[in-house]
């Protein structure tokens, strides 16, 4: 089994916010994000974001209660940014299985496209190294929901937060050739 690395991870980042001068201004918590309203967070910040497509997990009215709960968590003035796969180039480019080395594992995945759903089902294994050869360590099943720029448009406004589409974190124009989609919902 292979632990979540969250924990290492809030970890990491109070330590650099402590070092960059800005802990005081910051809060890291490991949760759950269907949980937000029970998290130890203060009432309003600048910025709410959810990145590397950890968006989407869950059921369509379970992941707009989330995007909800970001909204009700930003001050005015502020913004939630989301950055997801682009649904347009994955489909265009779709493969239904891959292979790569991570982190001392080999990582297989076969993917399946439900589009009654728009959701990508996968099957991940992962082969820990040893020596020469992989040892079979974990399987687990993925399934997210993919967005196009029209459904994610209508979803923020429903939130209350005004939608802007890019296709790179410096703002160039989403297209279908971006690789991601970057969505900032100011409030």
């Amino acid at each position: 089994m292979v632990a979540a690395a969250t924990p290492e991870f809030v970890e990491r980042a109070g330590d650099r916010a402590d070092a960059d001068g800005v802990a005081d201004r910051t809060l890291f918590v490991e949760g759950d994000m269907r949980d937000l309203g029970d998290a130890p967070l203060r009432e309003e910040y600048d910025l709410v974001t959810c990145f590397f497509t950890s968006f989407g997990y869950f059921e369509d009215e379970t992941n707009r209660e989330v995007l909800a709960e970001m909204a009700d968590h930003v001050a005015p003035g502020g913004a939630v940014v989301l950055q997801l796969a682009n649904k347009d180039r994955l489909l265009a480019n779709f493969n239904t299985s891959s292979a790569f080395e991570h982190g001392g594992y080999l990582v297989t995945e076969q993917r399946e496209f439900d589009v009654t759903y728009s959701r990508v089902e996968t099957t991940r294994r992962m082969f820990e190294e040893n020596g020469d050869e992989y040892e079979f360590a974990f399987e687990g099943e993925l399934s997210i929901r993919l967005y196009s720029p029209v459904e994610l448009r209508k979803l923020f406004e429903d939130v209350g937060l005004e939608p802007h589409l890019y296709g790179s974190p410096d703002g160039e124009d989403l297209d279908r050739e971006s690789d991601q989609q970057y969505v900032v919902g100011l409030a």
